[in-house]
C-alpha cells in the first residue's frame, strides 16, 4: 500500500512516482492511473528532456516504443515494449499518466477512508509488442 499526498484541505491525492523510459530519462511527478484514457503512459512535463525538442504547451515532443519501468513506493512494473508519449505541459503540472491499456494486467485498490492506494501485479514485467 501505497499514502496517498493529502492537498492542505485534506482531500487525498494521487501518489509521487516515478518513470523510466528507454534509459534516457528518469521522471518523478504524481501518477495518475486514468481508466478513461486509452493510451500507455503519457509522461506532462513543463520542461523537455535533453534529448527531445521543446514545443509549446500541449505538443507531443516524443513518442514511440520504450522499454519502461514504472513505480511508486515500492511497487514497480516493468514493460519491455511501452508506447510512451512524452507532452509539453503547463508550468507545475507535471504528472505521469497510466492509461488503461498499460493497466491491463494491473489491480489498483483505492483505499480513501484510510489514504491508501495498492498496486498488485501478477507478473513484474510485460511485453505487448513483438
Amino acid at each position: 500500500m501505497v499514502p496517498m499526498t493529502l492537498s492542505k484541505d485534506g482531500t487525498a491525492q494521487w501518489p509521487r512516482g516515478c518513470v523510466n523510459v528507454g534509459g534516457k530519462m528518469t521522471f518523478c511527478a504524481p501518477l495518475v492511473f486514468a481508466t478513461g484514457s486509452t493510451g500507455m503512459i503519457r509522461i506532462e512535463m513543463d520542461k523537455a528532456p535533453n534529448w527531445t525538442g521543446d514545443g509549446d504547451v500541449g505538443s507531443v515532443l516524443d513518442q514511440g516504443n520504450y522499454e519502461t519501468a514504472i513505480g511508486t513506493g515500492s511497487w514497480v512494473h516493468r514493460y519491455e515494449k511501452a508506447q510512451v508519449t512524452i507532452v509539453k505541459a503547463k508550468p507545475d503540472a507535471d504528472r505521469i499518466v497510466i492509461g488503461l491499456m498499460a493497466m491491463q494486467n494491473i489491480d489498483v485498490l483505492f483505499d480513501f477512508p484510510r489514504g491508501q492506494f495498492g498496486l498488485h501485479a501478477a507478473q513484474e514485467s510485460e511485453r505487448f509488442a513483438p
